[in-house]
């Protein structure tokens, strides 16, 4: 039972290191949004649970940092296109 949620970490961390590499923040919150319920629902009585939330606390920070690096890129991309003609 201990490797479900390291399992379940990785297959929710590489799904949305995709969705943030493809830039669909959407999906993305959509997919962190999900692993958080299922650890509340289905991880609550598990002896390493903090870990878990530690976890999943891992996984909203990346998801914010993703968004507002994405958005940082797009604004210096304008001012690229901007300059250059």
């Amino acid at each position: 039972m201990f490797w479900l949620p390291v399992l379940l970490i990785l297959i929710f961390g590489t799904a949305m290191s995709y969705v943030g590499e493809k830039g669909w923040p959407g999906v993305s919150f959509s997919l962190v949004l999900l692993h958080t319920v299922i650890v509340r629902i289905a991880f609550l009585d598990h002896p390493l649970f903090w870990i878990i939330l530690f976890s999943t606390i891992i996984l909203w920070v990346v998801f914010i940092v993703t968004y507002f690096q994405r958005d940082r890129w797009r604004n210096i991309e304008k001012l690229n296109k901007k300059y250059s003609s």
